[in-house]
């Protein structure tokens, strides 16, 4: 059976290689599929057939939203720790092919996992960086290798029960075969709404541990944490990267 586009195209698609797909219009006017700005482009039933299955890319939905924000609540100021060691440990999952079949491991195939929703914006560069910070979270120094450094996590800034209940919610955000959630820029309107709304213009202090402070010595894991799941505040205030 031959597969056609729907009556309504998404807007953004994943393909089978977590790849991010969306529209534009071509010369005629028709509605075609770019992978980036630039990039040769080509319409749905062409991207279906050659890199099909796609997923469309759509919002979270509110049951996701209402458990993490339970979450958050509930890890108080270890609550961004606690978010970037759970995208960390669905990086991690995805760079295995925890969830495949082949295995394969791949850094670029766990970034464009996390990414896909909407590859090459800020929010999504950003959130590499947050990946990065949330691994250091996630190993301890005194295990004598990769697996058991892991395992021996995460750091006690973290909560380890809140950390792999949310790493369970996104790693469905990427992985369900029907659809995909993007992941940065949903983070940071979950976690900004979270701190205006419970908290005020005491947000950040709410959720962040004292080593993610304005004048903590740690000043790339504060910029990286804050630029991202704060930049949707109506309080947020560049921390002059």
């Amino acid at each position: 059976m031959t597969a056609h586009a729907p009556t309504s195209l998404p807007g953004r698609v994943v393909d089978r290689e977590n790849q991010g797909w969306f529209t534009t219009a071509d010369a005629g006017g028709n509605t075609v599929y770019s992978s980036r700005w630039g990039s040769p482009t080509c319409d749905y039933e062409t991207l279906l057939a050659t890199r099909g299955p796609l997923r469309p890319v759509l919002p979270a939905i509110s049951d996701d939203v209402e458990r993490i924000t339970e979450l958050l609540a509930a890890s108080g100021r270890r609550a961004i720790t606690t978010l970037a060691a759970a995208l960390d440990v669905v990086h991690h999952r995805a760079r295995e092919h925890g969830w495949l079949d082949p295995s394969v491991e791949s850094v670029d195939y766990g970034a464009a996992t996390m990414t896909a929703g909407r590859s090459g914006s800020w929010e999504s560069a950003v959130l590499l960086d947050v990946i990065y910070f949330g691994n250091g979270l996630n190993l301890t120094t005194a295990a004598p290798d990769s697996e058991e450094h892991r395992a021996a996590g995460p750091n006690r800034r973290v909560s380890a029960p809140h950390r792999d209940q949310l790493a369970e919610i996104f790693q469905r955000w990427v992985s369900d075969p029907r659809r995909y959630t993007e992941v940065a820029e949903t983070l940071a309107a979950i976690v900004s709404d979270f701190c205006d709304t419970r908290h005020g213009a005491d947000g950040w202090p709410a959720i962040a541990d004292q080593w993610l402070q304005p004048t903590s010595l740690d000043r790339d894991g504060y910029a990286t944490t804050y630029r991202l799941f704060y930049s949707r505040s109506q309080f947020y205030n560049d921390p002059e990267l």
